[in-house]
């Protein structure tokens, strides 16, 4: 299948399990204590960590792209280098920086878990820098320095920046029954909406649709706060840098290359099903 057709159904799958993760959350979203006898709450608390659990959660926030490297190669002897491009995150624009995951912990693993997370992050070249540049652009050299729309009339990763990771987690319930620092790594792949355009360009030479443009490389660190005596609800917020290859193919001819570190601020909700426990 063509990877645009792939890509929104996954994005529609992601949308509504987000959805459906909501609305079992909401409910039961209330910051209640922990209730009955000392013995009950021992018992529970071994049953739980005897029980295999699986998790689902979704969360917004902030994403920010660090400058990088772009370079550029085209037909008609195009092969341009930008030098420390910038980026804007437009978290908060539509589409918004959002992202859906699948965690599973095992108690034959003690602390540590598995995690598939899908992330839609955005980023946009700025149009209003300079770009610091080298090489031949419709075969004449280029100034060392120019406006952002003397080669570009758009260039940007909007309709996703998206990865997706397998990551290896770490757990710790020292703290506090309530509060679980986590850490993490993963490995994945990148599949951005490649949308770019040259100044001058049309519609017809416009690229626009999402590709597997290479690996994604991601850490995290972050905390968990149970929010309902149950055990079934948390919130979690965490730092996560992701490192993304991202080598297109453009319409007409060549490809563009970059490669991003996007440092982001996820917040949300999970919900906790232990399998085998009774509720």
């Amino acid at each position: 299948w063509p990877v645009a057709q792939v890509m929104a159904m996954i994005e529609t799958a992601a949308r509504l399990a987000g959805i459906a993760g909501l609305a079992a959350i909401l409910p039961l979203a209330q910051a209640t204590g922990p209730s009955g006898s000392g013995a009950s709450k021992a018992k529970d608390e071994t049953a739980a960590a005897a029980a295999h659990e699986v998790q689902v959660g979704v969360y917004g926030g902030y994403n920010n792209t660090r400058p990088s490297q772009v370079h550029l190669v085209q037909p008609n002897d195009t092969n341009l280098t930008f030098e420390d491009v910038q980026w804007i995150g437009e978290s908060l624009k539509t589409e918004p920086y959002w992202g859906v995951r699948v965690s599973y912990w095992s108690p034959k693993l003690k602390r540590l878990g598995f995690m598939f997370d899908y992330t839609h992050a955005k980023a946009t070249a700025l149009k209003t820098q300079t770009m610091k540049q080298s090489g031949m652009r419709d075969g004449q050299p280029v100034p060392p320095e120019e406006p952002f729309d003397a080669t570009f009339r758009k260039l940007e990763f909007t309709h996703g920046l998206n990865f997706f990771t397998l990551n290896a987690l770490y757990r710790t319930r020292g703290l506090h029954s309530w509060i679980a620092p986590y850490l993490g790594i993963g490995i994945g792949l990148s599949v951005p909406h490649v949308d770019m355009t040259r100044t001058g360009g049309t519609d017809e030479t416009r690229t626009y649709e999402h590709q597997i443009t290479g690996l994604a490389f991601q850490g995290l660190g972050g905390i968990e706060w149970r929010l309902h005596r149950s055990g079934r609800v948390s919130a979690f917020t965490e730092y996560k840098p992701t490192y993304t290859s991202n080598s297109g193919e453009l319409n007409g001819g060549g490809w563009l290359d970059t490669d991003l570190w996007t440092h982001q601020v996820p917040v949300g909700f999970s919900y906790h099903h232990r399998l085998g426990v009774a509720r």
